[in-house]
């Protein structure tokens, strides 16, 4: 089984590559706003009580496209560019 340590600036760049607020993954993934913010400026592994939680978060990620790749690389598969507005937001605090 390949696993992927995905850091918290991965997470961010995939959630504003969907094009996806906090709140907004927040609702699909059944998970806090507070929690994903708090995982986006970590640096730290994810706790093991809370694994559940963030692979909903990753699925809902990966079901719009966004792929987390095993050198560091988020990318994402869309037939639809990602506006360069949401771009900078990589930049503002969650």
């Amino acid at each position: 089984m390949l696993v992927i340590e995905i850091t918290g600036l991965q997470l961010r760049c995939g959630r504003v590559y969907a094009g996806l607020t906090l709140d907004q993954l927040a609702q699909r993934a059944g998970v806090t706003r507070q929690a994903i913010g708090a995982w986006e400026l970590s640096s730290a592994a994810v706790p093991a009580a809370r694994v559940d939680k963030f692979s909903r978060v990753i699925s809902v990620l990966e079901s719009e496209g966004v792929r987390f790749l095993p050198d560091g690389a988020v990318t994402i598969a869309r037939s639809e560019p990602v506006a360069r507005a949401a771009i900078p937001a990589l930049n503002a605090r969650p």
